[in-house]
């Protein structure tokens, strides 16, 4: 590598055109090199910044950037859209060098009068649910102070984070505005982490729904055989709904369109405007293991990937990323079963009944269909007992991860 005062002796032109013909790492890397080097990729007046953005932008793809820059500043990124772009390089890279880090692990938090159900963060803060004696609690994984319960009564099963407002929540260092959650008998309940509120309103009971996204909420109340969606959207509160003649369910939300499922196990896709985007990969296909007990994530708009709860033969994972579809079956190849599932940045990543968590590394989008289960990105050794809950928060510097089993919260450092 150059050093400092060869590279002053360069015309500027020579100097850039050494930088086109870099990747993205080697120009993270060549910024690290001298101040000479870095302040020519930063410099915004100049052409090389704008290469050195798309060069990282195409090698990265719009998936990973969305999921990675939303993680890192939830209530920031959806409101404000700052450039974050060499942050979420930075941390893309450090995900592609996981065999390569050292992991320290902790425990956080332990119980033995209860069962742990889910764990999501927001912030600073670990949001975990339970059964018997069932409540929602915060556990601060930065100041370390004793949980906050939030709520108590009934066995949650599922808890989902919400961005609404630009306002801070009470709960200092707090993402999101809304927590919804879910009991083992299906009703539904929302706190408000502005007020400390919480909903039952019999409009989140029952099969009726409501679900958030970004500025859209959508709604669906059943009554008789008939389904009626209504969209509201902020600013001003814009209204529109629509009937339809079965029952009808909200699976997933993306900027510009919204994925339903009909009681006949079909998606249907629809706009803002109640249009159904027949074009959409996803419009008209049946839903992947329809009325069975699953687990579901969504990757943008063009991955679904479903597992089964089932044992042994049962247990079966169905991927369709956009038209193809593939299926696995985890304990017949590679003898664990799948527990919880995170899609980030490129990255699988499961939870399993053995207590480990398996990484697989996502370069194309036909890798989704091609997965080798016997061959992982890295396997993370968490405890013995099944991992019930995975979720991860994305730093300035290594991400951080976070396995729950039923009685112990792990927190997952890379070094």
């Amino acid at each position: 590598m150059m050093n400092e005062m060869n590279i002053s002796n360069l015309p500027v032109e020579l100097k850039e055109y050494i930088l086109t013909k870099l990747d993205g790492i080697s120009l993270t890397r060549m910024r690290c090199v001298s101040k000479e080097w870095k302040n020519i990729l930063d410099e915004s007046n100049l052409l090389m910044f704008t290469k050195w953005k798309e060069v990282c932008e195409r090698e990265l793809g719009d998936l990973a950037i969305k999921s990675i820059m939303s993680n890192l500043e939830p209530k920031y990124f959806i409101h404000a859209k700052p450039d974050l772009w060499k942050i979420s390089y930075k941390n893309w890279h450090q995900w592609y060098c996981i065999p390569e880090w050292n992991v320290k692990k902790s425990e956080i938090f332990k119980t033995s009068n209860c069962d742990i159900t889910c764990i999501v963060n927001s912030g600073d803060w670990i949001i975990f649910s339970t059964r018997n004696y069932g409540s929602l609690n915060a556990l601060n994984y930065v100041t370390k102070k004793p949980e906050l319960c939030l709520y108590r009564g009934g066995n949650i099963s599922n808890i989902r984070p919400y961005l609404i407002s630009k306002d801070e929540p009470l709960l200092a260092g707090v993402a999101h505005d809304l927590l919804t959650f879910e009991f083992e008998n299906l009703r539904r309940g929302e706190l408000d982490l502005h007020t400390f509120h919480v909903n039952f309103a019999e409009e989140l009971t029952g099969r009726n729904q409501i679900y958030y996204f970004e500025n859209k909420e959508i709604k669906i109340e059943f009554t008789s055989e008939q389904s009626t969606i209504t969209l509201s959207k902020k600013p001003g509160n814009e209204q529109r709904s629509i009937k339809v003649w079965d029952e009808w369910s909200i699976e997933y939300c993306w900027p510009d369109a919204n994925l339903l499922l009909n009681e006949k196990g079909y998606y249907i896709v629809l706009d803002d405007e109640f249009n159904t985007l027949n074009s959409h990969p996803f419009c008209h296909s049946p839903v992947l293991h329809f009325k069975r007990r699953h687990l579901k994530v969504y990757f943008e708009n063009c991955v679904i990937i479903s597992v089964t709860t089932g044992h042994y033969y049962d247990h079966e994972m169905m991927v369709r990323a956009r038209y193809k579809q593939a299926k696995y079956f985890p304990f017949l190849v590679a003898s664990f079963h799948i527990t919880s599932i995170i899609c980030h940045g490129m990255m699988l990543i499961f939870g399993t009944d053995i207590g480990n968590i398996y990484v697989y590394r996502i370069r194309k989008m036909k890798d989704f269909l091609n997965l080798d289960l016997c061959s992982p990105t890295a396997v993370l050794e968490v405890d013995t007992e099944p991992i019930i809950s995975i979720t991860l928060k994305e730093t300035i510097e290594k991400p951080i991860l976070w396995a729950a089993t039923s009685s112990t919260i792990y927190q997952i450092n890379f070094l």
